[in-house]
């Protein structure tokens, strides 16, 4: 808490770089990162990359893919209230005259059904935004962390990586199932996404019993990065 969290991806991924290089100053680098950490590990291994690095393997752990419009929901247009009353009026007074008076009730019955479900995604996806009241963190400097986390991941864009990605993928739905992002990580491995699916969910996968499964095929993926890195390129 003494310092001011990072709200950039790159920042966060040049910092950890040179915390690595204080231990092992050259590649092969193994990187992983779970959730919005393999966000920080795809950066980490672009810019490694970049400065003629190997990175014999990049795995992600169910992280989602940030910021691409085609996996990204739009934001709602602001429309003046009072238009947009009228506007409500006019369609629900011209469904009316369409609709007999049970089709016009079921009608709006399945548009109240929509209305709900919507509250509850919005909801669910609470956790996923800033939060401004942070008492509900161990402490305060926790939830600056969380929220400049989540601004990072708004903020990023993904360029084209020049290797493989291997994705570890929990066969259990996530919260915001609908709106799963993660296999777009294969619009920008250049050298394919590998994925490989794990029994639990975002937090379980991690856990006992599941994790043993995690561990084996995470095991047989940096055998053979290593393998890989020792003949070296052909």
């Amino acid at each position: 808490g003494e310092q001011e969290p990072r709200t950039r991806v790159e920042e966060m991924a040049a910092h950890y770089i040179t915390e690595i290089r204080t231990v092992q100053p050259e590649g092969p680098y193994y990187l992983g990162g779970v959730s919005f950490g393999g966000i920080v590990a795809f950066e980490m291994a672009q810019q490694l990359q970049e400065q003629g690095e190997q990175v014999a393997l990049l795995a992600l752990f169910n992280t989602d893919f940030p910021s691409h419009p085609r996996y990204m929901p739009y934001p709602e247009p602001r429309h003046d209230k009072v238009a947009a009353y009228m506007k409500t009026i006019e369609r629900h007074l011209d469904q009316f005259k369409r609709l007999k008076t049970k089709k016009y009730i079921l009608t709006r019955m399945k548009g109240i059904k929509t209305r709900i479900s919507r509250k509850i995604w919005k909801a669910a996806a609470k956790s996923y935004s800033d939060i401004e009241n942070l008492d509900g963190f161990p402490s305060p400097t926790i939830g600056k962390i969380h929220n400049a986390c989540v601004r990072a991941e708004r903020d990023y864009v993904p360029q084209i990586y020049p290797g493989r990605i291997t994705l570890f993928w929990a066969s259990e739905a996530p919260v915001l199932a609908h709106n799963d992002t993660r296999l777009g990580w294969g619009e920008v491995a250049a050298e394919g996404l590998e994925v490989h699916v794990v029994p639990g969910d975002h937090g379980t996968m991690r856990a006992e019993p599941h994790v043993e499964i995690l561990a084996e095929k995470l095991t047989a993926c940096l055998r053979r990065g290593r393998a890989t890195s020792a003949s070296g390129p052909e």
